[in-house]
């Protein structure tokens, strides 16, 4: 669906809010976990969630989506000692709701420090 057909039906108040309490847990070398609430408009209606992410400080910067997940969610396939911004949307049967907070977190380094 378009962003200008959910721009529409935002007005007709039939798309969910955004998700509530989105926080990631759980960071290790190469996943983290987010979690998050249902939204608290139409929040019965939603079909599933998307989950948008991207490295920051790469040449691109672009989101890579993960479509159709629910929470909690493992966020995989990630890059040691790196930041990474995370965000989710809630999907019903009319659209795309509102996404909610983005949060930056740091996966930890392969490298871990030893004391001799």
């Amino acid at each position: 669906m378009s962003d200008y057909t959910n721009c529409l039906l935002q007005g007709y108040g039939v798309l969910p809010s955004a998700p509530t309490k989105f926080h990631v847990s759980h960071i290790d070398v190469e996943f983290a976990i987010i979690h998050w609430d249902t939204p608290n408009t139409l929040g019965d209606t939603v079909q599933h969630y998307n989950v948008h992410y991207r490295k920051m400080a790469t040449y691109d910067n672009e989101y890579h989506t993960i479509p159709k997940v629910h929470s909690p969610f493992i966020l995989e396939h990630l890059s040691s000692n790196s930041d990474y911004e995370v965000y989710v949307e809630a999907i019903n049967s009319h659209g795309v709701g509102e996404p909610s907070a983005r949060v930056v977190f740091r996966t930890e380094s392969k490298v871990r420090n030893t004391v001799i």
